[in-house]
C-alpha cells in the first residue's frame, strides 16, 4: 500500500518575535514596578489604598505585641523591634516608609481624588529623590515643583484649592492625552501656534470627545477603557488573586516573624537576618 503524502495544513505563519526598543522596555519595566508597588501596598495596608483586605501590617503589629506585651502603642512595639534588630528596622523602613508612604500612597490617593497626601509628602519625596546620585535632572524638576507649590501656598492658595477640587484631571495620562488630541484640531500647516489656536482647539476637544463616547455607547455598545491605575487598584482583589495574595502575605511576614521569634525566645535568629549581614 502506497502511503499518502502528508496533508498540508493552512496554518497561519509563525509569529516572528520583534525585539522591543529601549523606550518600550523601560515603559514595560516601569509598569511592572508600579503594579508590584501597588500590589505590595494593598496587601500591607488595604485601608490606606482605598479599601481592600490586606492586613499584613496589622498582623505584624499583633506579632510585636505578642513579643513585647500589650501596654504599648503600635509605633512603640514597632520601635522596640527595630531597636532589637537592624535588619527588622531596614526592612520595615523600606516597605512602610519608602514604598508605602512615599512611593505609593500619595499617588494612589491622588488617583482616588485626594491630592492632600501628595502635597503633604512632597517635601519628603523631594529630599529622597534629591539625594540619589546621577539623577540631576529629576532632582531639579522636583525642586522646581516644590518651589512652585510653596509659591502657590503663600501667594495663591486658591490655585491649590482648585487643584484639590479637580485633582483627578491633573494626572499625567489625562494631560498627555489632552495635548495629543489638541493636535488633531490644529492644522499642520500652522507654523506659529498662538493662543487663539489653542483656545479654539480646546473648545472643540471636550464636546467632540463627549459626542464620540455617546455614539459608541449608543451604536457600538462599547465601554470607555478604564485607567490603568484603576485597573491595578481593583484587580488584586479578585478571587483569581487569592492564592497569590496569600503567598505574598507570607513572604512579606516571613523575615519579621523569624526575627520576632528569636527575640521572644532570646535565641539567635536565622543567619540570613543577622545584623552582621
Amino acid at each position: 500500500m502506497i502511503p499518502l503524502p502528508p496533508k498540508k495544513l493552512n496554518l497561519p505563519p509563525k509569529k516572528v518575535n520583534v525585539a522591543a526598543s529601549t523606550a518600550e522596555s523601560v515603559n514595560w519595566n516601569l509598569n511592572r514596578m508600579k503594579g508590584t508597588h501597588i500590589h505590595v501596598c494593598k496587601r500591607w495596608d488595604g485601608a490606606g489604598t482605598g479599601g481592600g483586605c490586606g492586613t499584613v501590617r496589622l498582623q505584624l503589629i499583633a506579632a510585636c505585641r505578642d513579643c513585647f506585651g500589650s501596654p504599648f502603642t503600635d509605633d512603640q512595639v514597632i520601635g522596640m523591634a527595630c531597636d532589637k534588630s537592624s535588619y527588622f528596622f531596614g526592612l520595615y523602613n523600606f516597605i512602610h516608609c519608602e514604598i508605602y508612604t512615599l512611593a505609593a500612597i500619595p499617588f494612589i490617593q491622588w488617583q482616588l481624588g485626594n491630592i492632600q497626601p501628595f502635597l503633604e509628602l512632597l517635601l519628603s519625596m523631594t529630599q529622597l529623590i534629591a539625594t540619589q546620585p546621577r539623577k540631576i535632572t529629576i532632582a531639579r524638576c522636583f525642586l522646581f515643583e516644590l518651589e512652585r507649590v510653596r509659591f502657590y501656598a503663600e501667594k495663591a492658595p486658591d490655585v491649590l484649592g482648585n487643584m484639590g477640587a479637580s485633582c483627578t484631571m491633573l494626572r499625567e495620562d489625562h494631560i498627555e492625552n489632552h495635548h495629543s488630541v489638541l493636535t488633531h484640531w490644529v492644522s499642520k500647516h500652522v507654523r506659529l501656534v498662538k493662543h487663539r489656536h489653542y483656545i479654539r482647539a480646546a473648545g472643540l476637544t471636550w464636546p467632540a470627545a463627549a459626542t464620540k463616547r455617546a455614539m459608541n455607547k449608543l451604536l457600538l455598545n462599547r465601554r470607555d477603557a478604564e485607567q490603568e491605575e484603576d485597573i491595578i487598584l481593583q484587580r488584586t482583589e479578585k478571587r483569581a488573586y487569592a492564592e497569590t495574595n496569600a503567598q505574598l502575605d507570607a513572604w512579606l511576614l516571613a523575615a519579621f516573624l523569624n526575627i520576632l521569634a528569636g527575640i521572644k525566645a532570646n535565641t539567635p535568629w536565622s543567619p540570613q537576618y543577622a545584623d552582621s549581614k
